[in-house]
Protein backbone atom coordinates (compact mmCIF):
# COMPACT_ATOMS: atom_id res chain seq x y z
CA UNK A 1 0.00 0.00 0.00
CA UNK A 2 1.50 3.18 -0.82
CA UNK A 3 2.46 5.44 2.24
CA UNK A 4 0.21 8.29 1.49
CA UNK A 5 -2.32 6.21 1.97
CA UNK A 6 -1.16 4.40 5.03
CA UNK A 7 -0.66 8.00 6.69
CA UNK A 8 -4.29 9.02 5.84
CA UNK A 9 -5.52 5.88 7.82
CA UNK A 10 -3.15 6.61 10.59
CA UNK A 11 -3.74 10.49 11.12
CA UNK A 12 -7.43 9.95 11.05
CA UNK A 13 -7.17 6.83 13.73
CA UNK A 14 -4.81 8.82 15.72
CA UNK A 15 -6.57 12.07 16.15
CA UNK A 16 -10.30 9.69 17.03
CA UNK A 17 -11.86 10.28 13.58
CA UNK A 18 -13.00 7.08 13.09
CA UNK A 19 -14.18 6.07 16.31
CA UNK A 20 -16.81 8.92 15.84
CA UNK A 21 -20.52 8.49 14.91
CA UNK A 22 -20.71 7.23 11.26
CA UNK A 23 -22.18 9.92 8.99
CA UNK A 24 -25.05 9.81 6.85
CA UNK A 25 -23.72 7.95 3.70
CA UNK A 26 -23.39 10.04 0.62
CA UNK A 27 -25.50 9.63 -2.83
CA UNK A 28 -23.70 7.21 -5.94
CA UNK A 29 -22.36 9.16 -8.61
CA UNK A 30 -21.05 8.77 -11.71
CA UNK A 31 -17.27 7.62 -11.04
CA UNK A 32 -15.96 10.73 -13.32
CA UNK A 33 -17.96 12.98 -11.19
CA UNK A 34 -15.05 15.24 -9.61
CA UNK A 35 -15.66 15.20 -6.06
CA UNK A 36 -12.96 16.90 -4.09
CA UNK A 37 -10.69 20.24 -5.39
CA UNK A 38 -7.62 21.30 -3.61
CA UNK A 39 -6.13 24.31 -5.89
CA UNK A 40 -5.65 22.76 -9.51
CA UNK A 41 -5.74 19.09 -7.83
CA UNK A 42 -9.25 17.62 -9.06
CA UNK A 43 -10.24 14.06 -7.56
CA UNK A 44 -13.10 11.59 -9.01
CA UNK A 45 -15.01 9.60 -7.16
CA UNK A 46 -13.56 6.68 -8.89
CA UNK A 47 -9.96 7.74 -7.87
CA UNK A 48 -11.33 8.20 -4.51
CA UNK A 49 -13.08 5.10 -4.46
CA UNK A 50 -9.68 3.67 -5.15
CA UNK A 51 -7.96 5.26 -2.22
CA UNK A 52 -9.85 3.58 0.13
CA UNK A 53 -9.79 0.64 -1.72
CA UNK A 54 -5.96 0.57 -0.94
CA UNK A 55 -6.25 0.23 2.53
CA UNK A 56 -6.33 -2.86 4.20
CA UNK A 57 -9.10 -4.75 4.29
CA UNK A 58 -9.74 -4.45 7.97
CA UNK A 59 -9.27 -0.82 7.70
CA UNK A 60 -11.55 -0.19 4.82
CA UNK A 61 -15.05 -0.16 6.18
CA UNK A 62 -14.01 2.77 9.06
CA UNK A 63 -13.16 4.74 6.32
CA UNK A 64 -15.56 4.54 3.88
CA UNK A 65 -17.74 5.61 6.51
CA UNK A 66 -16.01 8.72 6.96
CA UNK A 67 -15.36 9.63 3.65
CA UNK A 68 -15.68 13.39 4.14
CA UNK A 69 -12.87 13.14 7.06
CA UNK A 70 -10.83 10.91 4.79
CA UNK A 71 -11.40 13.87 2.10
CA UNK A 72 -9.87 16.39 4.86
CA UNK A 73 -6.91 14.20 5.31
CA UNK A 74 -6.22 13.86 1.94
CA UNK A 75 -6.50 17.55 0.78
CA UNK A 76 -4.08 18.20 3.44
CA UNK A 77 -1.84 15.80 1.51
CA UNK A 78 -2.82 17.60 -1.73
CA UNK A 79 -1.90 21.07 -0.39
CA UNK A 80 1.53 19.64 0.19
CA UNK A 81 2.15 18.15 -2.68
CA UNK A 82 1.46 21.59 -4.41
CA UNK A 83 3.47 23.77 -2.03
CA UNK A 84 6.40 20.93 -2.64
CA UNK A 85 5.72 21.16 -6.61
CA UNK A 86 6.10 24.86 -6.54
CA UNK A 87 9.13 24.99 -4.34
CA UNK A 88 10.31 22.43 -7.20
CA UNK A 89 11.11 19.46 -4.36
CA UNK A 90 10.31 17.25 -7.23
CA UNK A 91 13.05 18.00 -9.00
CA UNK A 92 15.67 16.81 -6.18
CA UNK A 93 17.85 14.04 -7.33
CA UNK A 94 17.20 11.62 -3.99
CA UNK A 95 13.81 12.52 -4.53
CA UNK A 96 13.59 11.45 -7.84
CA UNK A 97 15.24 8.15 -7.75
CA UNK A 98 12.58 7.29 -4.99
CA UNK A 99 9.69 8.10 -7.02
CA UNK A 100 11.68 5.89 -9.78
CA UNK A 101 12.13 2.78 -7.30
CA UNK A 102 8.77 3.35 -6.36
CA UNK A 103 7.49 3.04 -9.88
CA UNK A 104 9.47 0.19 -10.70
CA UNK A 105 8.15 -1.77 -7.57
CA UNK A 106 4.52 -0.44 -8.53
CA UNK A 107 4.90 -1.93 -12.33
CA UNK A 108 6.41 -4.88 -11.12
CA UNK A 109 4.01 -5.67 -8.83
CA UNK A 110 1.31 -4.88 -11.61
CA UNK A 111 2.98 -7.16 -13.49
CA UNK A 112 2.74 -10.01 -11.36
CA UNK A 113 -1.65 -9.29 -10.73
CA UNK A 114 -1.58 -9.57 -14.52
CA UNK A 115 0.20 -12.89 -14.83
CA UNK A 116 -1.89 -14.32 -12.07
CA UNK A 117 -4.93 -13.71 -14.25
CA UNK A 118 -3.25 -14.79 -17.54
CA UNK A 119 -2.02 -17.70 -15.85
CA UNK A 120 -4.59 -19.59 -13.93
CA UNK A 121 -4.30 -23.26 -14.65
CA UNK A 122 -7.40 -24.85 -16.55
CA UNK A 123 -9.58 -27.59 -14.56
CA UNK A 124 -7.96 -30.17 -16.85
CA UNK A 125 -4.28 -29.04 -15.65
CA UNK A 126 -5.56 -29.60 -12.36
CA UNK A 127 -7.15 -32.86 -12.79
CA UNK A 128 -3.93 -33.99 -14.65
CA UNK A 129 -1.75 -33.04 -12.17
CA UNK A 130 -3.50 -34.59 -9.12
CA UNK A 131 -3.56 -37.75 -11.15
CA UNK A 132 0.09 -37.39 -12.04
CA UNK A 133 1.13 -36.76 -7.81
CA UNK A 134 -1.99 -38.80 -6.01
CA UNK A 135 1.11 -39.67 -3.69
CA UNK A 136 1.62 -36.31 -3.09
CA UNK A 137 -1.84 -36.45 -1.33
CA UNK A 138 -1.65 -39.58 0.53
CA UNK A 139 -1.80 -39.60 4.38
CA UNK A 140 -1.27 -42.42 7.09
CA UNK A 141 -2.71 -41.77 10.57
CA UNK A 142 -0.04 -43.03 13.17
CA UNK A 143 0.48 -43.54 16.71
CA UNK A 144 4.08 -44.14 17.89
CA UNK A 145 6.63 -44.46 21.16
CA UNK A 146 9.25 -42.72 21.53
CA UNK A 147 12.26 -43.81 23.97
CA UNK A 148 14.86 -40.68 24.36
CA UNK A 149 18.71 -40.92 25.31
CA UNK A 150 20.70 -38.57 26.26
CA UNK A 151 21.84 -37.64 22.38
CA UNK A 152 17.55 -36.75 21.80
CA UNK A 153 17.22 -33.20 21.31
CA UNK A 154 16.05 -31.17 23.90
CA UNK A 155 14.51 -34.85 25.76
CA UNK A 156 16.90 -34.20 29.06
CA UNK A 157 17.36 -37.86 29.44
CA UNK A 158 20.28 -39.05 31.05
CA UNK A 159 19.37 -42.42 29.49
CA UNK A 160 22.50 -44.05 27.80
CA UNK A 161 21.73 -45.30 24.13
CA UNK A 162 21.76 -48.71 25.85
CA UNK A 163 19.45 -48.49 27.93
CA UNK A 164 16.91 -46.84 25.91
CA UNK A 165 17.70 -49.86 23.43
CA UNK A 166 16.68 -51.90 26.25
CA UNK A 167 13.55 -50.27 27.26
CA UNK A 168 12.23 -50.03 23.55
CA UNK A 169 12.66 -53.63 23.04
CA UNK A 170 11.53 -54.21 25.89
CA UNK A 171 8.28 -52.01 25.58
CA UNK A 172 8.03 -54.29 22.05
CA UNK A 173 8.00 -57.29 24.13
CA UNK A 174 4.88 -56.13 25.71
CA UNK A 175 3.16 -54.59 22.67
CA UNK A 176 3.60 -58.29 21.18
CA UNK A 177 1.83 -60.04 23.90
CA UNK A 178 -1.35 -57.74 23.21
CA UNK A 179 -0.91 -55.13 25.60
CA UNK A 180 -3.15 -51.71 24.17
CA UNK A 181 -0.51 -49.45 22.24
CA UNK A 182 -2.01 -46.22 23.61
CA UNK A 183 -2.02 -47.38 26.68
CA UNK A 184 1.88 -48.40 26.64
CA UNK A 185 2.60 -44.70 24.88
CA UNK A 186 0.63 -43.00 27.67
CA UNK A 187 2.74 -44.80 30.21
CA UNK A 188 6.29 -45.22 28.62
CA UNK A 189 6.13 -42.93 25.77
CA UNK A 190 9.15 -39.87 26.24
CA UNK A 191 7.54 -37.82 23.11
CA UNK A 192 5.02 -34.83 24.98
CA UNK A 193 3.27 -33.88 22.02
CA UNK A 194 1.61 -37.08 21.60
CA UNK A 195 2.13 -39.04 25.16
CA UNK A 196 -0.86 -38.01 26.94
CA UNK A 197 -3.03 -38.78 23.42
CA UNK A 198 -1.73 -42.11 23.31
CA UNK A 199 1.00 -41.62 20.98
CA UNK A 200 -1.37 -40.48 18.50
CA UNK A 201 0.50 -37.96 15.43
CA UNK A 202 -2.59 -37.53 13.24
CA UNK A 203 -2.67 -37.86 9.87
CA UNK A 204 1.04 -36.94 8.18
CA UNK A 205 1.94 -36.93 4.56
CA UNK A 206 4.91 -38.18 2.95
CA UNK A 207 8.18 -36.17 3.94
CA UNK A 208 6.80 -34.83 6.62
CA UNK A 209 8.44 -36.40 9.38
CA UNK A 210 12.56 -37.74 9.22
CA UNK A 211 13.34 -40.22 6.41
CA UNK A 212 14.39 -42.68 8.80
CA UNK A 213 10.48 -42.30 10.19
CA UNK A 214 8.82 -41.61 6.67
CA UNK A 215 10.32 -45.09 5.40
CA UNK A 216 8.93 -46.98 8.39
CA UNK A 217 5.33 -45.17 8.39
CA UNK A 218 4.99 -45.68 4.50
CA UNK A 219 6.06 -49.33 4.52
CA UNK A 220 4.17 -50.22 7.34
CA UNK A 221 0.95 -51.91 6.38
CA UNK A 222 -2.63 -50.46 8.47
CA UNK A 223 -2.71 -52.50 11.19
CA UNK A 224 0.55 -53.69 11.90
CA UNK A 225 2.97 -52.54 14.72
CA UNK A 226 6.38 -51.90 13.46
CA UNK A 227 9.78 -53.54 15.08
CA UNK A 228 11.94 -50.99 17.08
CA UNK A 229 14.09 -48.19 15.03
CA UNK A 230 15.92 -45.57 15.64
CA UNK A 231 15.92 -41.76 14.34
CA UNK A 232 17.86 -38.78 15.49
CA UNK A 233 14.87 -38.04 18.01
CA UNK A 234 15.82 -41.69 20.02
CA UNK A 235 13.94 -45.19 19.33
CA UNK A 236 10.07 -45.33 17.92
CA UNK A 237 7.73 -48.10 17.71
CA UNK A 238 4.97 -47.20 15.12
CA UNK A 239 1.58 -48.22 14.52
CA UNK A 240 -0.04 -47.01 11.54
CA UNK A 241 -4.02 -46.99 12.17
CA UNK A 242 -4.95 -45.85 8.41
CA UNK A 243 -4.67 -44.83 5.26
CA UNK A 244 -5.95 -42.68 3.01
CA UNK A 245 -5.94 -40.10 -0.12
CA UNK A 246 -7.53 -36.47 -0.22
CA UNK A 247 -9.84 -36.19 -2.77
CA UNK A 248 -9.42 -33.74 -5.33
CA UNK A 249 -12.16 -31.38 -4.60
CA UNK A 250 -10.54 -30.86 -1.21
CA UNK A 251 -6.80 -30.18 -2.71
CA UNK A 252 -8.25 -28.67 -5.99
CA UNK A 253 -7.72 -24.72 -4.96
CA UNK A 254 -4.22 -26.22 -3.02
CA UNK A 255 -3.17 -27.86 -6.72
CA UNK A 256 -4.06 -24.68 -8.52
CA UNK A 257 -2.01 -22.08 -6.22
CA UNK A 258 0.77 -24.20 -6.34
CA UNK A 259 0.63 -24.45 -10.59
CA UNK A 260 -0.49 -21.10 -10.88
CA UNK A 261 2.96 -19.80 -8.45
CA UNK A 262 5.40 -22.14 -10.68
CA UNK A 263 3.68 -20.61 -14.03
CA UNK A 264 4.41 -16.66 -12.43
CA UNK A 265 7.65 -18.18 -11.22
CA UNK A 266 8.69 -20.00 -14.55
CA UNK A 267 7.57 -16.54 -16.58
CA UNK A 268 9.65 -13.70 -14.42
CA UNK A 269 13.04 -16.26 -14.93
CA UNK A 270 12.48 -16.38 -18.31
CA UNK A 271 12.41 -12.88 -18.22
CA UNK A 272 15.23 -12.30 -15.81
CA UNK A 273 17.49 -14.63 -18.16
CA UNK A 274 16.29 -12.04 -21.35
CA UNK A 275 17.72 -9.24 -19.16
CA UNK A 276 20.58 -10.42 -17.42
CA UNK A 277 21.98 -8.19 -15.20
CA UNK A 278 26.01 -6.37 -15.97
CA UNK A 279 27.09 -5.21 -12.59
CA UNK A 280 30.14 -2.50 -11.92
CA UNK A 281 32.59 -5.21 -10.45
CA UNK A 282 34.57 -2.07 -8.79
CA UNK A 283 31.78 -1.17 -7.25
CA UNK A 284 30.10 -4.95 -6.41
CA UNK A 285 33.43 -6.77 -5.99
CA UNK A 286 34.25 -9.95 -8.19
CA UNK A 287 31.65 -12.37 -8.47
CA UNK A 288 32.08 -15.46 -6.13
CA UNK A 289 33.72 -18.45 -7.51
CA UNK A 290 31.92 -21.17 -8.37
CA UNK A 291 31.85 -24.51 -5.91
CA UNK A 292 34.62 -27.02 -6.51
CA UNK A 293 33.84 -30.14 -8.47
CA UNK A 294 34.22 -33.07 -6.87
CA UNK A 295 37.38 -34.66 -6.31
CA UNK A 296 38.36 -37.68 -8.60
Amino acid sequence: MPQWREGIFLALACAGVLGAQTAPAGKPVPPDTVVLRVGNAAVTAREFDALIAGLPAQEQADAAAHKREVAGEYAQILAMDQEALRLHLDQDPAFQSEMRMARERALAAALIAHLRESAAPSPAAVQAYYQAHREDFEQARVRHILVADSATPGAHSHRTKAAALAKIQAIAARLKRGESFAAVARAESDDPGSKAKGGELGFLSHGQTVPQFDRVVWTLKPGVVSAPFETPFGYHIVEVEERRTLPLDQVRTQISDQLLAAAVRQKVQSLAAAAPPQLDPAYFGPPAAAPAGPKP
